[in-house]
C-alpha cells in the first residue's frame, strides 16, 4: 500500500474513544497489509477447538512422546515442489514429510520446518490453525486438501503459486489468507464464520461474499475483479480492492466501515450513505466525476488524485469537509483533469484547520 496513514486527530465532531481506537487499529492493520513480510501472524495464545472428529485416529502416544507412521486418512495433504519451508500449526497430531521421519506435535504455536519436493500429510484431530511460509525461495504448492479439517479456524497460505483452494468443508473458518497465489477463483459460501479474508494479488474475475454477513475486513486487491457487492456485509470495517477492474462500488448502510482503497480501478461512481464512521477514503486513478461525502462525518483522509472532477465538483467536496469540521486531514485532487484551483475559501479553512491539501 503506497499511501502513508497519518495521525487521526479529530476535532469539531468527535466519536466516541472506542471507535477511534478501532479506527486507528484499522489504519496500523492496512499499512502493514500489502507487506507480506508483515502479514497477520497467529496469536501465540490461540486456543485449539477441542472438537474432535471421531472418525480419525489420534497417532501420537503423549505418554512416550513417540510418533508412528500414520495409518489413517491425512487432515492435510499437500504436495510440493519446494526449497525448505516452514508448517505453523496449533493442535495435535503428526506430519509426516514423506521421507520416512514423521513428526508428532501436541503444542499450540509450533513451527516445523523441512525441506521436500514430494507430498507431506499432516494428521490431527482437532486442527485450528495452519499456515506455511517459505524461507529463501518460493514456496510452490501444487495442490493443498484441507477437507478433513472440520476445525480448522485460521489459514495461511500465502505466496505459494496455489492455483485452486477447495474450503468448503471447513465451516469453522474465521481467518483465511491466501493472498499472492494463482487463484481463479475462490468460493467462501459455505465459510459462514469468516470474519477476515484476504485474497490478493491471484486471478479472481468474481469474489461472491454474500454469505459472508460477519466479515469485518476484507482486501481483495490486485485481481480482475469487474463487480463487488458487500451490501451483506454490514460490519464490515475495512475494505481493499484496488487494483481491480471495477466500474461501480456501493457502500451505502456500512455503518461501521472505517477504511476504503478503491484505487486503480475504473470506477465512474462510488456511493457512500450513511457511513459515519468512515475516516479514509484512497480512490485515486480512477474516473470519478463527482463524490458525496456529505454523509461522512469523520472524513479525515481523502485521495482523489488522477479522476476527472471539474471544479465545481471539487469545491462541493471541499464544502461538505468544511461541514465535516474535522482537522489535521488530507485532500488531494493531484493529476486531476482539469487541474482543480485549490485556492478558495473553503480550502483555506481547511488549511487553517490543520489540512494538507494538494495541489
Amino acid at each position: 500500500m503506497s499511501t502513508q496513514l497519518g495521525s487521526n486527530k479529530k476535532g469539531g465532531k468527535t466519536a466516541d474513544s472506542s471507535a477511534i481506537t478501532r479506527m486507528r487499529k484499522l489504519s496500523a492493520i492496512a499499512k502493514n497489509y500489502n507487506d507480506p513480510s508483515k502479514q497477520r501472524k497467529f496469536p501465540a495464545n490461540v486456543v485449539s477447538v477441542s472438537l474432535a472428529n471421531a472418525s480419525l485416529q489420534t497417532l501420537q502416544n503423549v505418554t512416550t512422546g513417540v510418533a508412528s507412521v500414520p495409518t489413517g486418512p491425512a487432515n492435510v495433504t499437500i504436495t510440493t515442489l519446494s526449497s525448505p519451508f516452514s508448517v505453523y500449526v496449533c493442535g495435535s497430531g503428526t506430519i509426516d514429510w514423506g521421507i520416512g521421519s514423521p513428526t508428532s506435535f501436541n503444542t499450540i504455536g509450533i513451527k516445523y520446518t523441512q525441506a521436500t519436493s514430494g507430498t507431506i500429510r499432516i494428521y490431527s484431530k482437532d486442527l485450528s490453525q495452519l499456515r506455511f511460509e517459505y524461507i529463501t525461495t518460493p514456496l510452490i504448492i501444487t495442490s493443498l486438501d484441507v477437507s478433513n479439517c472440520p476445525t480448522l479456524e485460521g489459514m495461511e497460505v500465502i505466496s505459494c503459486s496455489l492455483p485452486s483452494l477447495d474450503v468448503s468443508k471447513n465451516t469453522a473458518l474465521t481467518n483465511l489468507n491466501c493472498s499472492d497465489n494463482t487463484l481463479n477463483s475462490l468460493d467462501v459460501s459455505k465459510n459462514t464464520a469468516l470474519t477476515f479474508l484476504t485474497c490478493y494479488q491471484n486471478m479472481l474475475d468474481s469474489l461472491d461474499v454474500s454469505s459472508n454477513t460477519v466479515l469485518t475486513y476484507l482486501s481483495c486487491q490486485i485481481n480482475k475483479l469487474r463487480s463487488l457487492d458487500v451490501s451483506k456485509n454490514t460490519g464490515l470495517t475495512y475494505l481493499g480492492c484496488s487494483t481491480n477492474k471495477l466500474g461501480y462500488l456501493n457502500v451505502s448502510g456500512l455503518t461501521e466501515l472505517a477504511y476504503i482503497e478503491c484505487r486503480d480501478n475504473e470506477l465512474t461512481d462510488i456511493v457512500l450513505s450513511g457511513n459515519g464512521l468512515l475516516t479514509e477514503l484512497y480512490c485515486q486513478n480512477n474516473t470519478l466525476t463527482s463524490l458525496d461525502v456529505s454523509q461522512t462525518p469523520l472524513l479525515t483522509f481523502l485521495d482523489c488524485s488522477s479522476n476527472t472532477f471539474q471544479q465545481a465538483d471539487a469545491d462541493t467536496i471541499a464544502a461538505d469537509l468544511v461541514l465535516n469540521a474535522q482537522s489535521d486531514g488530507s485532500l488531494s485532487f493531484e493529476n486531476n483533469t482539469p487541474i482543480i484551483d485549490t485556492t478558495g475559501s473553503d480550502y483555506e479553512t481547511l488549511r487553517s484547520k490543520g489540512w494538507t491539501i494538494t495541489p
